[in-house]
């Protein structure tokens, strides 16, 4: 997890997205269990977190202009919770009385290769993504972009990189990833 959307899950969680912790009311209450729930989940940890309107919101890239291409949700009071997205006038998706069942949801509809926040906006992460599929020529699956995004973000160790990308390629696949990235590295410092 990336240290801003590590601070941003802190505050969500210690405020549940309000300007100062919340006292006591059903919907906070049922606001906060539903962030904590989230936040237990690591697929959904490593996106970028943000509320509004009583909505948890993730992004896969960590500054604003956030992506708006994974599902949000919310309380709709009563102990209830409802999941929608991704576009902010996408239809309901669920409706649901557990915190676990609508959090499940938005993991069934993340977007293939969601990964580890971005650290940038939208538009540079879209940027990004086109520069890795296309960089000379090379075709790769949805694995081995997300293991040569992480080797190009700022905040992620080395070692990060080797857990999350032995969960999604082959040994062998991982170590022409790393090949043709650091060949790419030394064809950029020649010119």
């Amino acid at each position: 997890m990336s240290g801003s959307a590590a601070r941003a899950w802190n505050k969500i969680l210690t405020t549940a997205g309000e300007p100062a912790p919340p006292v006591g009311t059903p919907l906070l209450e049922s606001f906060s269990e539903m962030v904590r729930v989230a936040y237990a989940e690591p697929r959904l940890r490593q996106l970028y977190p943000w509320t509004g309107m009583r909505e948890l919101h993730l992004s896969r890239c960590t500054e604003s202009r956030p992506t708006w291409d994974t599902p949000r949700f919310g309380t709709l009071g009563g102990g209830r919770y409802y999941v929608e997205g991704p576009s902010g006038s996408s239809p309901r998706i669920a409706a649901t009385g557990s915190t676990q069942a609508a959090v499940d949801e938005v993991i069934a509809r993340l977007p293939p290769g969601c990964g580890l926040a971005f650290v940038g906006n939208a538009e540079e992460w879209a940027a990004h993504e086109r520069a890795q599929t296309s960089r000379q020529g090379m075709t790769v699956g949805t694995g081995e972009v997300a293991a040569v995004r992480e080797c190009r973000m700022s905040s992620w160790s080395t070692s990060s990189l080797k857990t999350s990308a032995s969960h999604q390629t082959s040994p062998s696949r991982q170590s022409q990833v790393r090949s043709a990235s650091r060949s790419r590295g030394a064809d950029v410092g020649r010119t």
